[in-house]
């Protein structure tokens, strides 16, 4: 999951890059350029489709279920119609003078950054999760620990017992 969630952030990291310098030329994008973005997004697409999949399993805890789930509405929702706007713009063409795009990169670099944020949230959510099930576990471990140190004495007493017992049957 957590390498799920680094390359969906770092290949939409690339995406806001990439647009933002675009946006910045104010021109349409070259075929290059936008092929370069579909690849990025391509590799967005794969990693999220993996993360997503948790959602559907079973016995997923709800606080990542929650994460996964505000990722989609913010992430493939609000900021995917953003996104395909900009893209829309990239291959139009705009009356000479006038500004191309909707949005200026520091817009698309506050809006995007604020989108993979919650691609983010869903690896601190595991996280969460994960570093609370260590602590449960910690605490089962060391119950027993002091379980099987219990048992441990008992059972030097019980052989002390026994030797003895047998040490005075002998003396007499």
């Amino acid at each position: 999951v957590k390498q799920s969630v680094w390359l969906a952030s770092e290949n939409a990291g690339l995406e806001r890059a990439n647009v933002a310098a675009l946006l910045n030329s104010n021109a349409p994008a070259a075929p290059e350029i936008l092929q370069r973005l579909r690849a990025v997004r391509q590799n967005v697409d794969a990693s999220l489709a993996d993360i997503r999949f948790l959602k559907d399993v079973a016995d997923t805890p709800v606080e990542i279920r929650s994460a996964i789930e505000g990722m989609e509405k913010h992430f493939l929702g609000e900021f995917e119609q953003v996104r395909k706007q900009l893209y829309q713009q990239a291959v139009t063409t705009a009356p000479a003078g006038d500004r191309h795009y909707t949005l200026t990169s520091a817009q698309w670099i506050e809006q995007s950054t604020a989108a993979i944020d919650t691609i983010l949230k869903v690896s601190e959510a595991y996280s969460h999760v994960s570093n609370q099930e260590a602590e449960r576990t910690a605490q089962l471990r060391f119950v027993q620990m002091w379980g099987y140190v219990g048992l441990f004495l008992a059972i030097i007493a019980i052989s002390s017992l026994m030797v003895s017992l047998l040490f005075s049957k002998l003396a007499h």
